[in-house]
């Protein structure tokens, strides 16, 4: 996955206050759930859900699967 694919998905860029960490991406979907990538001064980019690092997504094409189903069923009455 690179740093433009995370961009053209819709994540949103922070910057770390302190040097030399960067910078890493967010893209939330309500105020419960949110995904979050690596920092820019890890050599590969990956997605992992916010305080749940149990699993990584490396693959774009997985993560837009991943996007777009929880998309279609995060519950409206909860947002």
């Amino acid at each position: 996955m690179k740093e433009q694919d995370l961009i053209d998905l819709g994540f949103e860029r922070t910057d770390f206050d302190e040097p030399p960490f960067g910078h890493y991406y967010t893209y939330e979907f309500d105020r419960h759930l949110c995904l979050i990538s690596s920092d820019s001064t890890d050599s590969d980019w990956w997605v992992e859900l916010f305080d749940y690092q149990t699993f990584r997504i490396y693959d774009i094409e997985e993560l837009k699967l991943f996007i777009e189903l929880i998309q279609r069923n995060v519950r409206k009455d909860t947002l």
